[in-house]
């Protein structure tokens, strides 16, 4: 037996290199396939965008990646991703273009390109709806909403304007548009960039033009969202600024609707709104009803558009004092029909010929809800936003 091993024993060695170089070939092989099917295929099949948190570390990562993109969970990974240096990645927003690989993903991460963050808001009654838009962008920067709203009232505007006369100030210095944010912008730099945007959106240009019609950039923005909050069609925006700006003119109370609902609001709520504004809400004690105070309210009832400040500050001339809405009564079809527009006069005599018609149109429609309440059939059709249905496809039996 020595004698036979002594014999073989120089060919049973290169046998058995020959076997591991085989083994050692097939491994490799199967690595590499196993790279270029599972890294480099593309597994984006449209533009996406990853997020890593500020408390993501490298094992936590690893595993995101994992269950993000249904990679197998084996050493290959691991040891292709310690090759790539993924441990350089660093917290942000990274945008993953249709196509990628998870070797281009992994390429992007390491690369520290991290991706500028769009956040759009506009007009609104308050901060919520801008602030779940951050949330959801920028779900790093801040605890909740509610953390990001007191910030926003919280933060020092002193160069701005003065919160202790109203906190509702802070509205006027948040101007609603798109902005490009960093991934690792912070509730403060955000507020920063805000005041930023106002300061240049308040040129020379149009700060002549304030001067020019006798109000501050604050009071401007507080008439503008009265504007924004009157009517839902842009159109109006120039004659209905103008307006107002007669009345302030001629020291006459706005009587805006708009206020006296929001000093309704301030008694019962900002998660009610009145449907139709009676004698009794014009008298609603509150610094913001315009029927019973001269002047402006001391803030802005809402988060006022681009479009009505520059409406305020390029209004239109005319001698208008007066606006009413818009109905009109088709006895012979049974037809009321509103079109959410407004019909402007110069002298109180017309006025109240329109404001008769609209009145009226609104008592058919509550005998109407009364009729109907006690099984009967309701004696009109009702047609709102009428301007937007000239074909009268939006007649119904219901109010709405």
């Amino acid at each position: 037996m020595k004698i036979i091993f002594k014999t073989y024993k120089s060919q049973l060695w290169i046998f058995i290199w020959i076997v591991s170089y085989f083994v050692l070939f097939i491994n490799l092989s199967n690595y590499f396939n196993h790279l270029n099917t599972q890294y480099f295929k593309s597994i984006i099949y449209e533009d996406k965008k990853f997020y890593i948190s500020k408390k993501t570390d490298y094992k936590t990562l690893l595993q995101s990646l994992k269950d993000s993109f249904d990679i197998a969970d084996n050493i290959f990974f691991k040891t292709y991703a310690k090759k790539k240096n993924l441990s350089r990645f660093i917290p942000g927003v990274y945008k993953l273009e249709k196509g990628y690989s998870l070797n281009d993903i992994i390429n992007v991460i390491r690369s520290r390109d991290v991706a500028d963050i769009k956040i759009t808001f506009n007009a609104s009654d308050n901060f919520e709806l801008l602030s779940s838009n951050f949330i959801k962008n920028l779900p790093n920067s801040i605890d909740s909403k509610q953390d990001f709203i007191f910030s926003i009232y919280n933060y020092d505007y002193s160069n701005y304007i003065d919160l202790s006369i109203d906190s509702n100030l802070v509205k006027t210095l948040f101007l609603p548009d798109s902005y490009m944010l960093r991934p690792n912008c912070t509730k403060e730099d955000f507020i920063d960039r805000m005041l930023q945007e106002y300061d240049r959106f308040w040129s020379k240009e149009r700060l002549d033009k304030a001067n020019n019609i006798n109000l501050s950039p604050i009071e401007i923005s507080i008439l503008a969202s009265i504007v924004y909050k009157e009517t839902t069609h842009e159109f109006e925006y120039d004659t209905i600024a103008a307006l107002y700006l007669n009345r302030l003119k001629n020291e006459i109370p706005l009587g805006s609707c708009a206020t006296a609902n929001y000093a309704f609001q301030q008694i019962h709520g900002f998660d009610t709104t009145l449907t139709r504004v009676y004698q009794k809400h014009t008298k609603i004690s509150s610094s913001y009803n315009t029927y019973i105070h001269n002047g402006l309210p001391p803030a802005p009832i809402c988060i006022p558009s681009k479009q009505t400040i520059e409406s305020v500050l390029n209004a239109i001339d005319h001698d208008y004092m007066f606006m009413c809405a818009k109905a009109e009564i088709d006895e012979f079809n049974k037809h009321i029909l509103f079109s959410g527009t407004h019909i402007f006069s110069s002298n109180g005599y017309s006025h109240e010929k329109n404001a008769k018609i609209y009145r009226s149109a609104l008592d058919k429609i509550q005998k109407d809800n009364k009729r109907e309440n006690k099984g009967k059939s309701r004696k009109y059709k009702v047609c709102y936003n009428h301007y937007y249905h000239t074909n009268l496809d939006c007649l119904n039996n219901k109010e709405e």
